[in-house]
């Protein structure tokens, strides 16, 4: 399976993850993300762990549960655009 960075080259829209690019004016300044997705993921993570650091076992797989369902609806709409 090609992996996100390799589908959006191969459309010819991807962006180095090597050099370094301009935040969004919403971000935090320690996000450092390769894409859009993962940005805000990592926010929703982060705030989460923030706002609740001693989770419990079902809330913390439940955030699991999301974040690998978003991620495989973003696979899913990428393959969709080749």
């Amino acid at each position: 399976m090609a992996s996100i960075e390799e589908i959006l080259q191969a459309r010819g829209g991807a962006e180095s993850t090597s050099a370094p690019r301009e935040e969004p004016a919403t971000s935090t300044p320690d996000s450092s993300a390769s894409s859009d997705d993962e940005d805000i993921d990592m926010k929703t993570t982060e705030s989460l762990a923030q706002e609740r650091p001693m989770e419990t076992p079902a809330v913390a797989d439940d955030v699991a549960r999301r974040t690998r369902r978003t991620h495989g609806r973003v696979l899913r709409a990428l393959r969709n655009l080749s």
